[in-house]
């Protein structure tokens, strides 16, 4: 996700977006993503609406895996005071087919981590419907450990195995001519 200003260790500066965002179309142009595609997301501030709104633009299906209700998870994870995240949230929600993740698993065990959770039914929906071939895994990361269970860090390491390619697009180094 895009740092929130009060982020004391920068992981995502929001100065990176237009060269996260260049990075992101060149990837998705070089993989031929166009309407036969589809693109999942988990719909947060940051990478996750950037690769979906570039996936749209090419005309792809996008599907936003919300972690949690629409009102909770734009609390947490899409609104910035002062930002247009909100807003690009929302157009995307109006156009993609939104599934929330207790409507379509059920209740989650104590045990579980909403993050983690989320992680795992991401993998689960892109290998299920990358079937019989096996889905790519385009991330945004900085490459550290995350801040909690259920962070990027733990995406990639659940992906690795279960894709035919998985990309990491670092948010603090310059977009280059090649991906």
């Amino acid at each position: 996700m895009i740092d929130r200003p009060d982020r004391t260790t920068s992981r995502f500066p929001s100065g990176a977006e237009a060269n996260v965002t260049r990075a992101i179309s060149k990837y998705l142009e070089n993989w031929g993503v166009n309407a036969s595609a589809l693109l999942l997301t988990g719909g947060a501030r940051g990478a996750d609406i950037i690769a979906a709104e570039q996936a749209r633009r090419r005309g792809a299906e996008v599907w936003l895996l919300l972690p949690e209700p629409e009102e909770s998870f734009v609390e947490s994870s899409v609104r910035i005071a002062g930002t247009d995240w909100e807003t690009r949230f929302a157009s995307l929600r109006d156009s993609c087919r939104v599934l929330i993740q207790d409507r379509e698993l059920g209740p989650r065990n104590a045990s579980d981590d909403l993050y983690e959770r989320n992680n795992r039914w991401l993998l689960d929906v892109a290998t299920a419907q990358a079937h019989p071939g096996r889905p790519r895994a385009l991330i945004v990361w900085d490459g550290k450990t995350s801040d909690g269970p259920g962070g990027t860090d733990d995406l990639v390491s659940r992906a690795r195995p279960l894709v035919r390619e998985l990309v990491v697009v670092e948010p603090h180094t310059e977009c280059t001519d090649e991906p």
